[in-house]
């Protein structure tokens, strides 16, 4: 939170319009869905283009990571992988 007041500081809005996906990993059940509603409460004075979905919320994130840090998951994977493509048509 703190970042994003001293970016609202800057006279040239620099999260105007840009694209920006939101992801969360925890170690609860909820994968940090309270972070993510804050953050998105967060950044609408910025007016980004943020991408809405799917949303990615990683629930018990212990276990869901290997040693190197690579997702595990498979419904993770490819709900990340869906996020990004939406992401990735969004930039430039």
């Amino acid at each position: 939170k703190n970042a994003l007041d001293w970016v609202s500081r800057t006279p040239d809005k620099p999260w105007q319009d840009k694209p920006v996906a939101i992801m969360s990993a925890a170690a609860g059940r909820a994968g940090g869905a309270r972070a993510q509603y804050a953050l998105r409460l967060a950044l609408n004075p910025f007016q980004p283009g943020l991408i809405t979905g799917p949303e990615v919320m990683v629930a018990g994130a212990h276990k869901e990571f290997a040693e190197d840090g690579t997702l595990t998951s498979d419904l993770y994977r490819e709900t990340l992988g869906k996020l990004m493509a939406k992401l990735a048509a969004n930039v430039g």
